[in-house]
């Protein structure tokens, strides 16, 4: 398992730069004890609505950006993530990918199994207690798990009611 850096450089710059301005617009508004909070809401409503624009399509678009995303962080082919094989350098990240479908979904096992090219839905549910044990047991990988869950969550998250009712994100 590589560092816990898990963002492609040229996405990682652009989601400082973002984040840093958003940070900047807080830091301003938090810092003047006369902000009311509906400007506070509404800065935050933007950045929320961005990472929805950003991060727009179908479930299979963002099970993909996140295969990539697991890919990436242990240094696997997504076909090989995806794949048949068996050796332990890819069923540690395809677990952790079921693991995290199941947890920013709360789809069936059924469902994220056809996702991951699984023809078991078993496997996600011993894949799930596999990666459970290993965050109870080893410390480094929680942080990077807890990481990708962070990025998991958000990619199928649906935005805020008053952003979908407004049309401001998908």
């Amino acid at each position: 398992m590589t560092a816990p850096f898990i963002l492609a450089p040229a996405d990682l710059a652009k989601a400082m730069a973002l984040l840093n301005s958003r940070v900047e617009a807080l830091e301003a508004l938090f810092g003047d004890a006369a902000a009311d909070s509906a400007r506070r809401r509404a800065i935050i409503d933007q950045a929320i609505e961005d990472f929805h624009a950003q991060t727009a399509g179908t479930p299979a678009d963002r099970v993909r950006r996140l295969t990539g995303l697991v890919s990436e962080e242990w240094g696997v082919a997504q076909a090989e993530l995806l794949g048949p094989a068996r050796d332990a350098r890819i069923v540690r990240p395809r677990f952790v990918l079921g693991w995290l479908l199941r947890r920013a979904t709360g789809w069936s096992y059924p469902v994220i199994a056809r996702h991951i090219g699984r023809s078991d839905h078993t496997s996600v549910i011993y894949a799930e207690r596999r990666v459970e044990g290993w965050r109870e047991r080893q410390p480094d990988f929680r942080l990077v798990t807890d990481q990708l869950l962070t990025i998991a969550n958000a990619l199928f998250r649906p935005p805020p009611e008053h952003l979908a009712a407004e049309g401001g994100a998908e």
